[in-house]
């Protein structure tokens, strides 16, 4: 690692997973360490917020992506604008899921060189992810 500048040495060089134990052991840890527990809810949080800022920009790339809808003026009839309505908040609810699967698809599988965002069957299971568990509120959430 080259300690100046946090960076692996290696351009190959792959994220570590934690394993169960090693992550049961700083569940612990950070129970009878309160400050430390401050410090990884601090971390969670800006976490949280890289994804959401990160699920906005794939969510406006999958909206540029899309054919443009009609637009809307004083001669459309009501029941047509309801019909627009409708279809653009459903169209946004499959972006905002698409965006939030391919974000979490992407955490899930950092270090699975054959992930395929668009076959199921290669990716990990998202419970075995040491991320999605350090980003879990309930990592150290009292009496779990």
């Amino acid at each position: 690692m080259d300690t100046q500048n946090q960076q692996p040495t290696t351009p190959d060089a792959v994220l570590e997973e934690f394993s169960d134990a090693e992550l049961a052991a700083l569940k612990a840890r950070l129970k009878q360490d309160p400050a430390g527990a401050h410090a990884l809810m601090l971390i969670q949080k800006q976490g949280h917020e890289f994804l959401r800022n990160m699920a906005n920009k794939v969510m406006a790339n999958l909206a540029a992506m899309e054919k443009t809808q009609k637009t809307v003026d004083a001669n459309t009839d009501w029941r047509q604008f309801s019909g627009q309505a409708r279809n653009r908040e459903n169209a946004a609810k499959e972006r905002r899921e698409l965006a939030q699967d391919l974000l979490i698809g992407a955490l899930v599988n950092l270090d699975n060189p054959d992930w395929d965002p668009l076959d199921p069957s290669t990716s990990k299971n998202p419970a075995d992810s040491s991320i999605l568990a350090l980003l879990n509120p309930q990592f150290i959430a009292p009496g779990k």
